[in-house]
């Protein structure tokens, strides 16, 4: 639900260690909302969401990163939670910058299973890192 976070702070769930507001109007790839995670240092923060994930599922997104870390230690993670046990499917580092990127995982092996999907960006204590996120799919 919202994939493109067109509906603004809707069906996603945000949670930000600085108390930040995460779905905004800063960088969207298209339309006008997109999801920005990180841009503090010390900062983590999520957005979530409950999905059933189709037979031959496929979790397709957009990705863009800033940053003045010229080391890569601050990452976005792409992860799914089910049974209580968490996977982390992708890492993205700030090493690759300022442009939209478009990646594709496989969730096929959670075909048919309610499943927590998940952006995480941590950054750490120098140097900040924002992470932005926008058309989201879940697919067959």
């Amino acid at each position: 639900l919202n994939p493109g976070f067109e509906s603004g702070r809707v069906s996603w769930i945000e949670a930000s260690t600085l108390g930040y507001v995460l779905i905004d109007k800063t960088r969207p790839r298209t339309g006008l909302y997109s999801a920005w995670l990180g841009g503090a240092n010390n900062e983590t923060s999520t957005v979530s969401q409950t999905v059933v994930v189709p037979a031959g599922g496929r979790l397709t997104y957009w990705w863009y990163a800033t940053s003045s870390d010229f080391n890569g230690y601050d990452w976005m993670d792409v992860r799914v939670t089910t049974g209580g046990a968490t996977t982390t499917l992708r890492s993205r580092t700030t090493d690759v910058k300022g442009a939209w990127y478009q990646d594709t995982i496989d969730l096929s092996a959670y075909g048919g299973k309610t499943v927590s999907l998940s952006f995480r960006v941590r950054t750490d204590v120098s140097y900040s890192s924002s992470f932005f996120v926008d058309d989201v799919s879940v697919a067959a």
